[in-house]
């Protein structure tokens, strides 16, 4: 398999937990936007494929937006939503380095 950086940027204002199954632990991203470093995470060198799985602290619904970054990292910027069609809680990245969103 390969490698994948995820980078995670939490814009929600509340906070998001969040877990690589089989590679770390619960972690959770702060979303306090008056500190962006809390709010932000990067996983690097995850193997693909990687199954992400995060949802907010205040069970409110999540947007995931993928995105790569110019040095070819997966970004996923994360906002709220009131719809619950649009809550994302699983992130799966192939070993060929496609993203689903669940």
């Amino acid at each position: 398999g390969g490698k994948v950086t995820v980078r995670l940027v939490n814009f929600t204002n509340a906070k998001v937990a969040f877990e690589v199954i089989g590679v770390t632990g619960d972690r959770l991203l702060t979303g306090q936007l008056d500190s962006p470093d809390r709010a932000t995470s990067v996983l690097e060198m995850l193997p693909t494929p990687s199954n992400l799985v995060l949802y907010r602290a205040d069970r409110g619904f999540l947007l995931a937006r993928p995105t790569v970054t110019p040095q070819g990292d997966l970004e996923l910027v994360l906002t709220a939503t009131d719809n619950i069609d649009h809550d994302v809680n699983y992130v799966n990245v192939t070993e060929q380095g496609e993203v689903y969103l669940y």
